[in-house]
């Protein structure tokens, strides 16, 4: 519900001790909403649900450079880090309007 809340492709998953373990995307929330409607059970915890192996982005990553990495993963959005802190979560969008800013 908060991914459509906050018109957002992902959010990052958090471990007890606020490290990143996973992101749970659109599909995977589709997943977990099929599971619980076919199952007719309860939703279970997002952990199970999540996309793990989390592929990275730095900070000082060029626009273009983000942008071919997009074009070649299926991921809709990548967390962003600066050395070992998350700074925040871009996606295709905000590297399409960055890009058509600057054309």
């Amino acid at each position: 519900k908060k991914i459509l809340d906050h018109k957002i492709t992902g959010a990052p998953v958090f471990d007890e001790h606020g490290k990143v373990i996973g992101m749970f995307s659109e599909k995977d929330a589709l997943k977990m909403v099929l599971e619980v409607a076919y199952n007719q059970s309860s939703a279970g915890n997002v952990t199970e649900y999540m996309t793990s192996g989390v592929v990275k982005v730095e900070a000082e990553m060029s626009i273009v450079d983000l942008a071919e990495k997009f074009q070649n993963s299926a991921i809709r959005s990548f967390p962003v880090y600066r050395d070992q802190d998350l700074v925040g979560i871009i996606s295709r969008t905000d590297v399409l309007r960055a890009l058509a800013s600057t054309a």
